[in-house]
């Protein structure tokens, strides 16, 4: 083996390399080979520790886990569900329609709502999280087994009013910091944005509806009369009535009264939009591609105008206009932008904390479009979109549209092209360069005109996000091992005591035989000693401290006020203080080393 080596290369000589080599302090070389060392030598033992934890979850791991770390590893799995057709301008085929004319498939309001509780579940979920608390039910069986006379117990109700103060003092803080997550979602919900509102559109599955007089929905992916039983029941939120809140947002808008928003609150600077939806004074770009294939030249201009609106209003089907710097109030599809070549900028720090600018960019089809209401409202086409999916970097959709700028001649879901030329069915391919997700802040472009594809819970924001946890700090945790620890020293006296005390009771040779008749609860001897066991418990529950919950609940809310009050995390450009959401884990904070910054 020793002739297959390579023999070492003799690299000329050069003094110049000599003399920095003495110039070079022996000590710096040292500690620069130490540093090194030992810095591979942790990212070794990171990687090795990594494996390692890898190795022992594989045994318990449930399927949730195995889709997370197969995600991470770069396979995305197939989203769950039935791909949605989203009609724009086009009445829903006979398949997708009931017997009312409404489309059978429905989908969620842009509302979202991010609290724990409501009105109906706020107790039992409540009590639900804190007698997880290995105290509470310490002390929830010994309020019970004193309300037995057997087992020496003074009174019963007496018993109950520490704990009913610590569950009660506990209650009222956990609705009012779910209060106040509420009150934050309503700002979110009550954003403002722009809408194309557009005028009847002629369903042919409603015998009422006529292309002379249509009578149908604007947006046919809606049903009609979308209300719940309980809101035509009280009569609120008739379809086509303007509610209180857009009735308020127009008014403040109107009196120049809305000031420009914090980015937390992802409100939106309205002055450039008037009350009636007026779009003058929005710059407008001619750009340079020929008018869209998707434009339907039968289609007369109506009374289409953007108004504004606020998030929750929002459905699917939608068409928004967006503005520089504006928060995205859906995952939306990009149809047009004020740049010549279609493309936009979207910042993601509120989804993956990047702050570097991703490109986005309009579809072919639509590219032309500008942001007029006579030109976005003879669009005309169906968008074949994937389910709803959490994976924030994959999308698959598929624009279907007749070319209208090639003549027509037929029908594509009851419409009819030109005359001069037979009109062709094409597709477009749609992927994530072409979606804004909620969550999203518009940058460096004037305006965008998008379609309305995910609302509320469907978009990957809120699919990311799930369902708002009971979220427990390394104290609390802590704090149930030493409540079980003293739990087992309670149980190993009262063990202790009542071995002894059977064993006393079991003797005749002394005198409580004489003296001490009808004093012991039974007349078996093992039952006695449970008695006593018990009894034991009672009397030296103090072992295990019942303040100690909520003299925890106290200094944590306590400490979560100072936090909102600290001069040094507000921020005066937003005017926005530190808003501490979870009470429950503010004293985590202290376990945090370093935070890095990026600009």
């Amino acid at each position: 083996m020793s002739s297959l080596k390579r023999p070492p290369a003799h690299l000329p000589h050069d003094p110049d390399t000599d003399d920095d080599d003495q110039a070079i302090d022996p000590e710096l070389r040292l500690r620069t080979v130490r540093t090194a060392h030992s810095a591979i030598a942790e990212s070794i033992n990171i990687v090795a520790d990594a494996r390692q934890t890898r190795r022992r979850r594989t045994f318990f791991r449930r399927r949730g886990e195995k889709e997370r770390e197969r995600k991470l590893e770069g396979g995305a799995p197939r989203p769950e569900g039935r791909r949605r057709n989203v009609y724009v301008n086009t009445p829903l085929p006979r398949g997708e329609v009931d017997a009312g004319g409404d489309p059978v498939v429905r989908y969620p309001r842009n509302k979202v709502r991010t609290t724990k509780y409501t009105i109906l579940t706020f107790i039992p979920r409540n009590l639900y999280e804190q007698f997880r608390r290995i105290a509470n039910l310490f002390f929830l069986t010994t309020v019970v087994v004193q309300l037995f006379p057997v087992f020496g117990a003074a009174s019963g109700a007496v018993a109950v009013l520490p704990l009913a103060f610590i569950l009660t003092a506990t209650a009222i803080k956990d609705g009012v910091e779910d209060y106040r997550r509420g009150l934050l979602d309503e700002e979110v919900n009550n954003s403002p944005t722009t809408r194309l509102l557009l005028p009847p559109l002629h369903n042919p599955h409603l015998p009422s509806s006529t292309p002379d007089r249509p009578t149908g929905n604007p947006n046919p992916n809606l049903p009609r009369d979308g209300r719940s039983w309980v809101e035509k029941l009280l009569g609120l939120n008739r379809p086509g009535s303007v509610s209180k809140g857009v009735r308020n947002l127009r008014a403040r808008e109107a009196k120049g009264e809305l000031e420009g928003a914090s980015e937390s609150t992802l409100n939106v600077d309205a002055r450039s939009v008037d009350v009636g939806g007026d779009t003058r004074s929005l710059a407008s770009t001619a750009h340079s591609y020929p008018p869209p294939a998707v434009l339907d030249p039968d289609m007369r201009p109506g009374a289409a105008q953007w108004e504004r609106t606020l998030w929750k209003k929002l459905e699917v089907g939608d068409i928004v206009l967006l503005r520089e710097d504006e928060q995205v109030p859906a995952d939306i599809l990009v149809l047009a932008t004020s740049d010549p070549d279609g493309n936009c900028y979207l910042e993601t720090k509120n989804l993956d904390g990047e702050t570097n600018l991703k490109l986005r960019k309009s579809l072919s089809a639509t590219r032309g479009l500008s942001s007029a209401e006579e030109d976005v409202q003879r669009v005309r086409f169906v968008l074949d979109s994937e389910p709803p999916s959490q994976n924030l970097y994959l999308y698959h959709g598929v624009l279907r549209y007749r070319d209208f700028s090639a003549g027509a001649e037929g029908a594509y879901g009851g419409v009819r092209g030109t005359a001069g030329g037979g009109a062709e069915d094409r597709a477009e391919p749609v992927s994530i360069n072409e979606l804004l997700l909620r969550g999203c802040a518009l940058r460096n472009t004037a305006w965008v005109v998008g379609l309305v594809v995910f609302t509320g819970a469907d978009t990957k924001i809120m699919l990311n996000g799930g369902e708002t946890p009971s979220k427990r700090s390394k104290i609390e945790r802590e704090t149930n091992f030493n409540v079980a620890v003293n739990f087992g020293v309670l149980l190993a006296m009262c063990v202790v005591d009542a071995i002894f005390s059977g064993l006393e009771d079991a003797r005749t040779d002394t005198s409580a035989r004489l003296f001490e008749q009808g004093t012991d609860p039974t007349t078996v001897y093992v039952l006695n000693a449970l008695v006593t066991f018990v009894s034991c418990i009672i009397a030296f529950q103090n072992i295990i401290p019942i303040s100690l919950y909520i003299s925890i609940e106290i200094v944590k809310s306590i400490q979560a006020y100072f936090i909102s009050q600290d001069i040094e995390m507000y921020y005066a450009g937003y005017d926005t203080p530190c808003v501490p959401k979870t009470w429950n884990i503010s004293d985590d904070l202290g376990q945090i080393e370093c935070a890095a910054f990026f600009h």
